[in-house]
């Protein structure tokens, strides 16, 4: 079982075949319901880690979440495309203390 430091900080430990991909986030509503996605080919380029997904039979698979806190306007966009926005404590622009879930 791979551990945090074969992917982090990267490119970690090259012996891991280490891959990072990130998925597209959305606003969740009022009934707490929400989906998520991201695709990656085998042999994609995975930068800055050096591998990339090698086979999708024996890949160890690891989903993090993280919650940007309530919906800003004017800054909604941000919070759902990217890894950082409205997270202080991640070095975004916002004040909320983001979590990993």
């Amino acid at each position: 079982m791979c551990g945090e430091d074969d992917a982090f900080p990267p490119p970690g430990n090259i012996a891991a075949g280490s891959s990072v991909t990130f998925g597209a986030g959305h606003v969740v509503g009022g009934d707490g319901q929400a989906s998520f996605g991201t695709h990656i080919r085998v042999g994609a380029d995975a930068a800055p880690w050096p591998v990339g997904l090698l086979n999708t039979r024996t890949a160890e698979i690891h989903f993090v979440l993280r919650d940007h806190g309530p919906a800003i306007p004017g800054m909604v966009n941000e919070q759902i495309s990217t890894h950082n926005a409205a997270c202080s404590n991640f070095g975004g622009t916002g004040d909320y203390l983001c979590k990993q879930l």
